[in-house]
């Protein structure tokens, strides 16, 4: 069983979006990777395992801007630079970070009819498997103003290990509807090892806080523009299916 105290302390100095997400997740972790063999010499009163881990260096770059003309969106991605956009070879715009083991999926859509988000999330969960179904467990969800003026909730939550297995799953899973449009956005990541849990909640507070939370669709009325140069960003060449920044 994990000891719960000890799991809270990762809560205490964290914001509260942050704060949640690396609470629960460390709930979770212990389960499968905590020794049953006791520690000879317990460590020193003075040790600072209070302290949370920094930043994943892996999302912990500049913040880039990838805008998708298919989709009339703008969407930030955290350490810009690192991730491989295909907006092209599929119905949907799939980001991968590769150092941090992170996929995104984000689209939006015009269904035939009026939608809510409860019809938009079935739509999407149809069309394709999405994090966060049978078998997860909820560490948070609300609503969220992402897009500007859609109802919108988020849900973050993780995957159980399997033992022996120590690798922990995360995601941060989205969906919004308003009027005759739908949006999506399903992110995942996971690591494994002692600090696998803080630094799969670290990673998917990042995406919320600074990709998610950016989300915003392009005007409808202007010409699409394409995607503006953000240093470091490596020459694209047309036609390419699979983009970087």
């Amino acid at each position: 069983m994990a000891d719960l105290p000890a799991l809270k302390r990762w809560v205490a100095p964290a914001r509260r979006v942050r704060g949640a997400l690396i609470g629960v997740a460390l709930i979770a972790a212990p389960a499968c990777g905590t020794p049953s063999t006791p520690v000879a010499t317990p460590p020193p009163a003075t040790a600072p395992a209070t302290r949370p881990p920094g930043p994943a260096a892996e999302l912990n770059g500049r913040v880039g801007e990838y805008h998708s003309t298919r989709f009339d969106l703008a969407l930030p991605l955290p350490d810009g630079v690192g991730w491989r956009v295909d907006d092209a070879s599929s119905p949907w715009l799939a980001a991968t970070h590769a150092s941090s083991t992170t996929t995104l999926l984000v689209r939006t859509w015009r269904p035939n009819d009026r939608v809510h988000r409860a019809l938009c999330e079935t739509q999407a969960r149809t069309w394709r498997k999405l994090p966060g179904g049978e078998g997860s467990v909820v560490i948070e969800q609300r609503r969220i103003d992402a897009p500007a003026g859609f109802d919108t909730v988020l849900t973050v939550g993780i995957v159980p290990p399997v033992p022996p297995s120590t690798a922990v799953e995360g995601f941060a899973v989205a969906f919004g509807g308003r009027a005759f449009r739908c949006f999506a956005y399903a992110a995942a990541t996971h690591a494994e090892g002692p600090d696998a849990a803080p630094l799969v909640a670290t990673r998917l507070a990042a995406l919320v806080e600074l990709s998610l939370a950016g989300v915003h669709l392009e005007s409808e009325l202007t010409p699409a523009r394409p995607a503006s140069p953000r240093p470091p960003a490596p020459r694209v060449e047309h036609p390419e299916p699979t983009r970087r920044f």
